[in-house]
């Protein structure tokens, strides 16, 4: 099995643009359409759109991309370039 070299950012970018779509993607749809959130989905635990997205890409810039760049990952690169074929 291959090993990645230091600054590879191959698998990082895909993952990253994975998770954009699963996670943020919906809700920035939603928020899109202009939906409204119904109060008792927050009372069974669904966040509202507009929070899942802040979170998201707070806990991308906050947690994710330091802790690839301490794994020797250019984690901006990764970021940038994560819907680059």
């Amino acid at each position: 099995m291959a090993s990645c070299a230091r600054n590879s950012v191959g698998p990082s970018t895909t993952t990253l643009a994975h998770s954009e779509q699963q996670i943020a993607a919906p809700s920035l749809r939603f928020l899109e359409r202009g939906d409204a959130f119904d109060p008792a989905w927050a009372q069974l635990g669904v966040i509202h759109p507009e929070r899942r997205v802040e979170a998201f890409y707070a806990a991308v810039e906050q947690l994710v991309l330091p802790r690839l760049a301490e794994l020797g990952i250019d984690a901006q690169r990764a970021w940038t370039n994560r819907y680059r074929v």
